[in-house]
């Protein structure tokens, strides 16, 4: 039997891995010095900021032992005190990180091939953890005539058509969204979870970014975790901007779903150093502690921090036509390259992303995403404000360079339709006097009167009389 190596899907997760990490690309900046990964989604703006920080946490002599029920009581409490939501204990599960715990309930809350709703342009990274469950997304799209903005409308009409072809489980909802950038008030969140209660359908919150983000779930909404449909997934280490810190959190009132996610997600647990540097995150006391240090100092920090980026990313881009969805606290936003592109296809957004690429900057595009748009561009923000220079700067000269190509290329087929043109009149003509002389010839010739079918049969008897005898058994 001849077995392919790889499974259908594992080859899907790969192609699509392998498109979205183009996006992903290392940039250099010059031969010593190296651009960060300009699409990495995290608040590195604020690097500095925390630096001081982490160089007590990870100094700290106590000795290496992971203590996972330490940990989480230390997590609790830090929640406890910084959104004043009575966290427990007992509802709370730790993982290396959002992907993970996003994996394990969808494992958990649907069977294979059930679906759960979520709005599109869609990170790619969250349907590929939705897909390793063995369960679909069924996408709600959005558009920029609406702002890419969801409504409870767009998931009532959705829910209805995906249950004519299968099951619904629940809703996937991010806030903010990757990658359109799109914030949502604490009063659309509840609308969301409100109507999937009324629907017996889970919904997962990828609360991004809580610690900065002006309209956090939790901040504002927390009390709507008590219903055991709610599932609400955070990733410390991405909201603080430290990669090395691997730390997802799932926080649900559903005990059988907690039991069962604690079970599969055995092998992914936090490991003894990560649990230890979590910890001393969590119980710093050291003044300013963790909580008032958040709350005077980073949050505030990071949000200037952002809005400065977000404001020069605006006015350089809008040099050359391109406008920009984004909101404060948010660490990307979504850029609108459709005036550049000329004609909005798949083929054009392709080639302008192969020609920032070429100019050294690379970006995720809007078919990366699964967006229906073509010409939207998700820009990482968050970053110093010297590499978002320098990559504005390439932007630009690749947006020239495209332009400048689109053009020639127009002029090309202008001069090929052109060419084309009167090769077909100059056909056309040529044929048209064929055909008048063929005409003429057959008018004036005495042909046919001097080759008579009587004339034929005279000298072909034998032919003639079968050809009688077969016309005379088919009648």
């Amino acid at each position: 039997m001849n077995l392919s190596t790889l499974s259908i899907r594992a080859n899907s997760l790969l192609k699509s891995s392998d498109v979205f990490q183009r996006g992903n690309a290392t940039i250099k900046l010059q031969e010593t010095i190296h651009l960060d990964e300009i699409e990495i989604v995290e608040n590195a703006r604020c690097s500095d900021i925390i630096k001081a920080k982490i160089f007590k946490w990870i100094s700290n002599e106590e000795e290496a032992s992971g203590d996972s029920s330490r940990m989480q009581r230390a997590l609790v409490d830090f929640f406890l005190k910084n959104f004043q939501f009575e966290f427990r204990r007992n509802n709370l599960v730790v993982a290396l990180c959002e992907s993970v715990l996003i994996t394990g309930i969808s494992c958990c809350i649907c069977n294979p091939q059930e679906k759960l709703l979520a709005f599109s342009p869609l990170d790619p990274n969250i349907e590929n953890a939705i897909a390793m469950s063995g369960a679909t997304v069924h996408r709600v799209e959005l558009f920029s005539k609406d702002g890419f903005a969801a409504s409870v409308a767009m998931l009532e009409e959705a829910f209805k058509e995906a249950n004519q072809s299968g099951v619904v489980r629940g809703v996937v909802f991010c806030n903010p969204v990757n990658p359109t950038g799109k914030m949502y008030s604490a009063e659309e969140i509840r609308s969301v979870i409100q109507w999937c209660i009324k629907h017996s359908l889970h919904i997962i919150i990828n609360d991004l970014f809580m610690l900065t983000a002006r309209e956090s779930f939790l901040r504002h909404s927390g009390s709507l975790l008590n219903s055991p449909l709610v599932h609400w997934i955070y990733d410390l280490g991405k909201d603080f901007g430290v990669s090395g810190v691997r730390c997802g959190l799932l926080y649900s009132s559903n005990e059988r779903v907690l039991q069962a996610v604690q079970a599969l997600l055995q092998p992914f647990r936090l490991s003894a150093l990560d649990q230890r540097l979590v910890t001393h995150i969590c119980e710093d006391q050291v003044p300013p502690c963790l909580v008032d240090w958040i709350q005077s100092t980073f949050a505030p920090e990071s949000q200037r921090l952002l809005a400065a980026n977000l404001v020069t990313v605006r006015a350089q881009l809008s040099e050359i036509g391109v406008e920009v969805m984004g909101a404060v606290g948010c660490p990307f936003v979504w850029a609108d390259f459709r005036k550049v592109l000329g004609s909005h296809t798949e083929s054009a957004e392709t080639r302008l992303r192969q020609m920032m690429s070429t100019c050294g900057v690379d970006l995720c595009s809007s078919q990366q995403f699964g967006g229906k748009e073509c010409g939207w561009f998700r820009i990482a923000i968050g970053h110093p404000m010297e590499i978002l220079i320098v990559a504005m700067q390439r932007i630009h000269q690749a947006v020239e360079a495209f332009v400048q190509q689109r053009e020639e290329m127009s002029d090309n087929d202008a001069n090929l339709l052109l060419a084309a043109g009167s090769e077909s009149a100059s056909a056309s003509s040529s044929l048209d006097s064929l055909m008048h002389q063929l005409y003429k010839q057959i008018k004036t010739s005495t042909w046919l009167q001097e080759n008579s079918a009587d004339k034929w049969e005279e000298e072909n008897p034998d032919l003639a009389f079968d050809y009688r005898a077969r016309i005379d058994k088919h009648n």
